[in-house]
């Protein structure tokens, strides 16, 4: 006779017989594991999405996107960037610590034709100004650089810099991090040879919005894009350069010392949102899987703990788009998210040694995250 009495599902097993209490274990046991946080000797259920604010454009329409969210520490307030798809423009809000309160700091620009939609933002924070790039792979479909700065009279301003002798002019880079006391810029080269994907810029040293000519490096071969610069934060500070399949680290500490050698010639980025770095070490989405480097050597592994490298379990959500990934941290879980989409990977390194995977499913599509704080 067939045991169809009711069980309850759980997150690490088949069931629970209603009747008995006994568990129903099946054979993907503590390899599937959804929507929990694990610790070093329990876990706990995931709390669900809430809406904490919303964001209209300067006339009075919704955004479709949010495309940012980022901190700025240094007001102890955050910064939200929103796409609007039907006129193409991208807006800059600023919003209160807890994600409330939203005062529409400006527009940006209007998205190019055939750029990626939505767009890609990439943002770090300097001297109490919060720069923005636009992640396009185009140059022709990217918006110039721009830096927020709370104490001019136009907060919203385009960042211009000199590097051809022929005058200050409007910066185009791909992406922007902060390394030591410089703003790091990538994928630009001057006004007249805009499009040098592989070159890194560096600022002058406490002045990110004042940049020379020569301060800049070569990664690799020309055209060969750089993704991501992570700063590993130790002493002393690495910079790790990401490309599609190598990274680079740059060494040093002034313009002085500053030098650049690949410290990982198989392993690159998936795409250029997927990598952060926490104390001191930078954890990544590759081509082949998740990985994890200090950025003095070779990366090491990262996949084999959840078996990503088998196919995923059939009733799982379907992954997003890779290039359209992005990597967040939640310190007091201690949880690193890789987030396609409705899929998430959640990494917990409550024991940096001893990493654990787990799945999240989301109720839609996650394009961005970050934290206010």
């Amino acid at each position: 006779m067939p045991d169809d009495r009711p069980k309850i599902p759980l997150s690490f097993g088949g069931g629970m017989d209603r009747a008995t209490g006994v568990f129903e274990v099946g054979p993907e046991n503590f390899l599937d594991l959804r929507n929990v946080y694990l610790y070093r000797n329990r876990l706990e259920a995931r709390k669900g999405l809430a809406a904490a604010n919303a964001f209209v454009d300067d006339a009075a329409a919704d955004v479709d996107d949010v495309v940012l969210v980022s901190p700025m520490r240094s007001e102890q307030m955050g910064v939200v960037v929103g796409y609007q798809d039907g006129d193409r423009e991208l807006h800059v809000y600023r919003v209160d610590g807890d994600g409330t309160g939203t005062d529409l700091v400006g527009a940006w620009g209007t998205l190019p034709a055939l750029a990626h939609e939505p767009p890609r933002v990439l943002a770090t924070e300097s001297y109490r100004k919060l720069f923005l790039a636009h992640d396009e792979v185009v140059f022709g479909r990217r918006l110039s650089t721009y830096y927020y700065d709370p104490f001019v009279g136009t907060p919203l301003v385009q960042l211009t810099a000199d590097f051809d002798g022929a005058g200050a002019a409007p910066v185009y880079f791909r992406g922007v991090a902060r390394h030591l006391n410089y703003v790091i810029g990538w994928g630009y080269g001057t006004a007249s040879e805009p499009s040098r994907p592989e070159i890194v810029r560096i600022s002058m040293p406490a002045a990110p919005t004042s940049w020379n000519a020569e301060h800049y490096v070569i990664a690799g071969v020309r055209d060969d894009p750089v993704l991501n610069c992570q700063s590993m934060g130790a002493t002393p500070s690495p910079l790790a350069v990401f490309k599609g399949n190598e990274t680079y680290q740059i060494f040093g500490f002034d313009r002085r010392t500053f030098g650049i050698r690949r410290i990982d010639d198989i392993y690159g980025l998936a795409a250029a949102r997927l990598a952060i770095t926490v104390n001191g070490v930078c954890y990544f989405w590759s081509l082949e899987g998740p990985r994890a480097t200090s950025g003095n050597g070779p990366s090491k592994d990262l996949a084999w703990p959840l078996d990503l490298d088998a196919p995923a379990p059939a009733t799982l959500v379907a992954e997003g788009a890779i290039k359209d990934g992005f990597a967040e941290y939640l310190p007091g879980r201690r949880v690193i998210l890789f987030v396609f989409g409705k899929r998430v990977y959640a990494l917990s390194i409550w024991n940096p040694t001893d990493p654990k995977w787990s799945y999240w499913e989301m109720g839609y599509e996650l394009f961005c995250g970050g934290r206010l704080s």
